[in-house]
């Protein structure tokens, strides 16, 4: 049996995608070869993971109000020690501060080292990466031996598989609002506020993500919105009309479930699948939040929410750009990496007995 660690966090200025993304391969390690996982972490997680999780002594400080990223590379030792005690086989690391001196550091101290990016070009020291964005397939990453890239490889939650073809309204009723697991820069209140001074008929639904602040829930609630808390994101996707929505990963789940939207860049990080999203048409970018002007914001959506065939176009192109198995995949050449019998095989994206 082979013993997996994975180290990421999540929080009030890092996106939950990570999270989402993570457990998702977890799940299919352990699936396909009954592979031990443990999670490595510097932040409190309260339940959040289903996995044993080590905790790193030194705090992850970052600035609650902007989406930020500071270096780890002050924790070697420490994970170091993790992997040591812990007998670790592989390292998986999906951390926006983890830059390449961290893997530099930590490539001989593990046997196999695995890097999550979400760039076009890096040159890391490590044995595989994995970036399954759908911009991925034009990523260079030098000399890495295993290269997991494009969308083949992206890591998405089981339900996310086999969904039913998009069917939409004439009509746009049922709007929902979502800034992925927090909310730094109040994407959430001032979108709602828009539609609300805007589109009367609208009945207004906002994500609540698992690290919203109790004061930022009430303030959402003052404004006789929908608030979804410990939300089923594709039963909300199922009932909504429309999405506005974080450029983050939230843009493949609506992609699956063919939801037409409007998205908005709240870290940088997010431009790359913002643009690509918008070239395939499946959701309408449009542009920094920082720069957010709610004249242009309304009539983009006036567009968009009286052409359902533009809408209907979204949808088809969502549901042909993703097919929901890239973490059974991934799972599976990861293993195989790092010498792990397989009893359970990938075959037409279906995980199946060897």
């Amino acid at each position: 049996m082979k013993k997996i660690a994975i180290r990421l966090d999540t929080g009030q200025s890092i996106g939950l995608g990570h999270m989402i993304r993570c457990l998702a391969l977890a799940d299919e390690c352990s699936l396909i070869s009954n592979s031990k996982i443990i999670f490595i972490c510097r932040n409190k997680w309260e339940g959040m993971i289903p996995y044993p999780v080590i905790s790193i002594k030194k705090p992850y400080i970052t600035n609650e109000k902007i989406y930020e990223f500071p270096s780890i590379i002050d924790e070697i030792d420490e994970v170091s020690e993790i992997i040591a005690q812990e007998n670790i086989d592989c390292l998986i690391v999906d951390h926006y501060g983890a830059k390449d001196d961290y893997f530099r550091k930590l490539k001989n101290r593990v046997p196999y080292l695995v890097c999550i990016d979400d760039g076009l070009q890096r040159d890391v020291l490590a044995d595989a990466v994995i970036n399954g964005n759908v911009y991925g397939a034009d990523a260079q990453y030098g000399n890495v031996p295993l290269k997991l890239i494009g969308s083949r490889y992206l890591l998405m939650r089981k339900e996310f598989r086999n969904v039913s073809t998009r069917q939409n309204n004439q009509t746009i009723k049922e709007i929902y609002i979502t800034s992925g697991g927090a909310d730094p820069c109040e994407f959430c209140c001032k979108i709602s506020d828009a539609l609300i001074k805007n589109f009367s008929t609208l009945r207004i639904h906002v994500i609540a993500g698992c690290n919203f602040t109790r004061s930022y829930i009430k303030k959402l609630q003052e404004k006789n919105l929908v608030i979804h808390q410990n939300a089923n994101m594709k039963e909300c996707m199922r009932n909504a009309d429309f999405f506005i929505s974080a450029a983050g990963s939230t843009l493949y789940e609506l992609a699956s479930c063919g939801v037409p939207s409007v998205c908005y860049t709240l870290a940088s990080d997010q431009r790359l699948l913002a643009e690509y999203m918008n070239r395939k048409e499946t959701t309408c970018a449009a542009g920094d939040f920082e720069a957010f002007n709610e004249t242009q914001f309304c009539r983009q959506c006036s567009i968009l929410f009286s052409d359902k065939e533009k809408r209907d176009n979204m949808s088809k192109n969502g549901q042909r750009l993703v097919d929901g198995y890239g973490a059974s995949r991934t799972a599976e050449k990861i293993l195989q990496l790092c010498g792990a019998k397989i009893p359970m095989v990938v075959k037409n994206g279906e995980t199946q007995k060897n």
